[in-house]
């Protein structure tokens, strides 16, 4: 499919092969250059832009003054801010909570992760691979109490506040 922008880039470096043409004597030279700026068009037009194409940039340099800026890039908010017990979280980020650590085990050993009782969140520690992290996306305004259990005994318990 062709876009707006290759039209108007092929059609513009015609217009400007047409006028380089106007200067060469030669009837087939000026074929082949009205040609070749076309090709050049073409090609420059197909080209990928991952930024914001540089016909806009300038028109939004020359006219910039009729449309309203961006709004300066704000500070990242943290999504979730803790302290040795206790934790905020943001609603509505996308962003978990992540509640993470490590254990010596002889063997492989589950690890659950407990929100106000219930269990949502569970994976497994083996004596190769000590680390776990489990994830608690918040769902609703208030404080919740997320508890580590390993084995039936609660390893860490972490209150967290919603907002």
């Amino acid at each position: 499919m062709v876009s707006p922008r290759q039209i108007i880039f092929v059609l513009g470096f015609g217009v400007l092969g047409l006028i380089v043409s106007a200067f060469i004597p030669a009837y087939y030279a000026k074929i082949a250059a009205v040609l070749l700026m076309v090709v050049v068009g073409g090609v420059l037009a197909s080209l990928p832009s991952k930024v914001v194409p540089f016909e806009l940039a300038l028109l939004y340099r020359y006219n910039g003054m009729k449309y309203s800026r961006p709004a300066p890039a704000k500070k990242a908010v943290n999504s979730a801010q803790q302290t040795e017990n206790n934790a905020e979280v943001l609603l509505g980020t996308g962003v978990p909570f992540a509640v993470a650590g490590e254990l010596k085990v002889k063997e492989q050993t589950e690890v659950a992760l407990y929100v106000d009782g219930a269990e949502t969140a569970r994976t497994i520690v083996t004596p190769s691979n000590p680390r776990y992290r489990l994830y608690y996306y918040p769902e609703e305004k208030g404080a919740h109490e997320l508890s580590v259990v390993v084995n039936g005994e609660t390893l860490k318990k972490v209150k967290v506040k919603a907002e």
